[in-house]
């Protein structure tokens, strides 16, 4: 007879965080693991927004990945002690999809991005990392201590897609539906970026820029000022 083989690709739902006050993700982990992995895509226009934040197991820390100035830091922070810091990228808030992932096992912690991996950080305090029970992605909830969800700075706006935990791929449509995880203010489902910049309303050869909710001309070189370039 015949014999069909198939591989099964994660479903591509992506989700967007729309509020830079109130939205979050929250997804569930598999607590007490030696270890950790996370990965995920997220696109966006603004330079700063919480990516990801979760309490580790067995009193190993906090974990804090963040996009501050267009790069991607990734913090593990124990009471008052940082014990691990990674910087890596430049200009990820271009509006394109960028794939981020984080592997830990025993003192050694990678940051992957865009499939290249960054300078490995080494635990200088031979803390062991387990994984958490539950993960903060684009923000946290008002009722939460700093341990639990920690965002020292605003909340993402932009989108996220492929959420992996522990090797495990996240069903955001079950997220949609009630019966995995919660959420607030999100779209699911749905990717709603905007290019600001195009059409390029900034007249005489300005320059656009954006954010989230608006764009910005550089007038410089060109003669002109105004907000579109056009005085």
């Amino acid at each position: 007879g015949n014999v069909t083989f198939s591989c099964s690709e994660p479903q591509i739902v992506p989700i967007t965080f729309v509020n830079s006050r109130s939205s979050y993700l929250l997804l569930p982990g598999t607590p007490q693991i030696d270890g950790l992995s996370v990965s995920f895509q997220f696109r966006t226009w603004n330079k700063d927004g919480l990516l990801l934040s979760t309490e580790l197991s067995e009193g190993s820390g906090t974990l804090l990945l963040s996009l501050e100035g267009g790069t991607v830091r990734l913090v593990i922070q124990k009471m008052t002690e940082r014990t691990a810091e990674i910087l890596t990228g430049s200009s990820l808030n271009d509006g394109l999809w960028h794939s981020v992932s984080i592997n830990a096992r025993r003192d050694r912690i990678t940051l992957s991005l865009d499939n290249d991996a960054a300078s490995p950080a080494q635990d200088t305090t031979r803390v062991q990392i387990y994984s958490g029970n539950s993960y903060y992605f684009g923000g946290c909830p008002d009722n939460l201590t700093d341990s639990q969800c920690l965002n020292p700075i605003k909340a993402f706006q932009g989108c996220m897609r492929l959420i992996f935990i522990d090797n495990q791929p996240k069903d955001l449509i079950s997220v949609q539906q009630g019966s995995l995880g919660n959420f607030s203010d999100l779209h699911i489902d749905l990717c709603s970026i905007k290019d600001r910049c195009l059409p390029n309303y900034c007249e005489h050869g300005g320059s656009c820029s954006q954010s989230w909710t608006t764009f910005y001309c550089n007038c410089s070189n060109t003669g002109y000022t105004g907000a579109t370039c056009h005085n």
